[in-house]
């Protein structure tokens, strides 16, 4: 959500071209609704999505509809006029859909800070007096924060390096056109345009700053994530200490299923880590090695998980990548084919089947219902939470609710976390 606040600079730039009081208001109502929306969420009020819907998806194309019409009245270029506006509008529009987790900002932001915003750049250089080398410059630095923005929003590696390298030339811009009169005094240089594009980029460094997890929650998540590996290790054990030759049979068969669940979530694991840092970052395993993601795979005969050292990730906080990978686009409809139903739906699975192996066992008839009563009572709760009120919204789904804003390192924790629950299950059945 911090890129939201670049759009100051963006909006501004409009205001100081023949303002007029109704752009002035829009302008300033728009800018007042974002940082409010930023307050509401830091603080975590409700009625967020709701600021939103204000500012981006209302006040914001209707500012720049008003800057279009003024632009078109004074007798400016029509393709400047016309490209920034649909540049701005599908900029606007972009963020909002991608805040709001629907389908299409990833294409708006693209064809906004890709491609329509860049060309307007060029175009409006183009038309500028030659001698005015500092909007020569600044045709590029804007370009250049065009595509910083698209990869921090996309979440494309380097990301890190070009927001560094666009935010310091930002501020050297900003720092030559107050100090370039000289002899007078500061106050008289600074208007609102530099004011608004300071404040804008203070803004987008803090909110980048607060969207980033603390690293003591960071640490501590990775922490828990090592500990847990220990525990489905001690879990595993607890459960091969109950086999016995009248269960032998089923712990055969329950360790199979178990053996393949348990894999298709490490695969679910390398594949977010894949995309977010790449699939040479897993390489061949190397057990213990604090620079390898990679310690160790599990075997396909041997009831186990892969051993992850997180702490190695480069990129550890990777949100959109994350969501998109496990829920899709919309919180409420979840779509199928993506990571998250497709393991959620094999744990129900499994849990049905693993009751069906216990049914179908020959033993004590007393104890095979009670362990079937306990096992069907673990189903039942779990369908029972399958869908239920997330914030202000209303029957989101376990998936939705688990990994919505999850950083990477959260989301591996969470299906590390599955997998306990897994071998517990396998316990359970063997008891």
């Amino acid at each position: 959500m911090g890129t939201v606040t670049k759009l100051t600079i963006v909006l501004f730039k409009g205001v100081h071209f023949n303002p007029s009081p109704m752009k002035k208001l829009i302008a300033l109502s728009t800018i007042s609704l974002l940082f409010i929306a930023h307050i509401f969420k830091a603080l975590q009020w409700p009625g967020v999505d709701q600021l939103l819907i204000l500012s981006l998806a209302l006040f914001f194309p209707l500012f720049y509809v008003l800057d279009l019409r003024a632009q078109w009245k004074a007798g400016e270029s029509k393709v400047l006029a016309i490209s920034s506006f649909i540049g701005a509008f599908f900029l606007s529009e972009g963020l909002f859909f991608k805040i709001m987790h629907w389908p299409g900002g990833d294409q708006l932001l693209l064809i906004s800070l890709g491609l329509v915003i860049p060309i307007y750049l060029v175009l409006r250089a183009i038309l500028q007096p030659k001698s005015n080398r500092l909007a020569n410059f600044s045709v590029l630095l804007f370009i250049s924060l065009c595509w910083t923005s698209l990869f921090l929003l996309m979440n494309f590696p380097g990301n890190e390096v070009f927001l560094a390298i666009t935010l310091f030339l930002t501020m050297l811009v900003i720092l030559y056109e107050l100090v370039k009169k000289e002899g007078q005094p500061i106050f008289q240089l600074v208007k609102h345009r530099h004011l608004v594009n300071a404040s804008g980029i203070i803004t987008f460094l803090l909110l980048i700053n607060a969207n980033r997890m603390p690293i003591r929650v960071l640490e501590t998540d990775m922490t828990r994530h090592l500990t847990l590996q220990e525990q489905i290790d001690n879990e595993i054990a607890l459960g091969s200490s109950l086999i016995t030759a009248s269960n032998q049979k089923l712990a055969v068969q329950l360790d199979a299923k178990t053996v393949d669940l348990l894999r298709h979530i490490d695969e679910v694991k390398f594949e977010l880590i894949s995309q977010v840092n790449g699939r040479a970052c897993l390489g061949s395993a190397r057990p213990l090695d604090k620079m390898a993601v990679l310690w160790s795979k599990n075997t396909k005969e041997q009831v186990g998980i892969a051993k992850l050292n997180l702490a190695a990730l480069e990129q550890k906080i990777a949100i959109d990548a994350t969501m998109h990978q496990l829920i899709g686009n919309d919180l409420k409809r979840i779509d199928k084919h993506r990571l998250g139903m497709r393991v959620w739906s094999q744990w129900i699975n499994h849990q049905n089947e693993v009751i069906g192996l216990v049914q179908a066992q020959k033993a004590d008839s007393v104890l095979t219902a009670a362990k079937i009563d306990v096992l069907k009572g673990q189903l039942q709760n779990l369908k029972k939470i399958e869908y239920s009120n997330y914030h202000e919204l209303r029957n989101i789904h376990w998936v939705a609710r688990t990994f919505d804003h999850a950083t990477l390192v959260q989301a591996l924790l969470r299906l590390t976390e599955l997998q306990y629950e897994v071998v517990r299950y396998r316990t359970l059945a063997l008891g």
